[in-house]
């Protein structure tokens, strides 16, 4: 039943949005659209919506890249590991110069990670790790820290450094 009204909800706010294109109103229906799609995992679907009525069109693509990229930090974030792959794969493919590719590889090689896949999760640490711009000096401080070694100060120019990229030992 509860199903049913969101179906009846989401219908009315569409309208909204297809009545009162541009107007605040339908600025807050298109939020209320993707929270509703976003409680059932559906951002493919909310995605497909906004693509369909030329919702937030830009003319470089930024918009539908970062919904792309959005959905599936969503679904890594929730910790559906297995979808995750397949939908940052996509996004990567799709957008292979994106703005949030870093991001999105480094989510890949984590939800690899999970998934206790090493191979394929050290070869998108990896990358992430050539595409951030590192001095030689940082690179010896996981060592340094691995080591066991207290320097602090260390460790805090390492997470300001790298972004506060996670650095884990994926060989083991």
């Amino acid at each position: 039943k509860a199903l049913n009204h969101l179906d009846d909800a989401l219908e009315s706010y569409k309208q909204v949005v297809s009545l009162l294109p541009g107007s605040e109103y339908a600025e807050e229906a298109t939020k209320a659209i993707e929270a509703i799609y976003k409680s059932r995992k559906q951002m493919d679907k909310f995605n497909e919506y906004m693509e369909q009525n030329s919702i937030g069109d830009t003319e470089d693509g930024s918009y539908k890249e970062n919904m792309n990229f959005r959905t599936a930090e969503q679904i890594y974030k929730s910790g559906d590991f297995r979808q995750a792959v397949t939908t940052l794969l996509k996004y990567l493919d799709e957008f292979p110069g994106g703005a949030n590719n870093v991001q999105a590889k480094y989510y890949l090689a984590d939800s690899y990670r999970e998934l206790q896949d090493k191979e394929k999760a050290g070869e998108f640490f990896r990358q992430v790790a050539e595409s951030v711009a590192v001095s030689p000096t940082d690179l010896l401080i996981p060592f340094i820290i691995v080591k066991g070694r207290d320097f602090s100060s260390s460790s805090r120019k390492l997470s300001g450094s790298l972004c506060g990229l996670t650095i884990c030992n994926v060989s083991s």
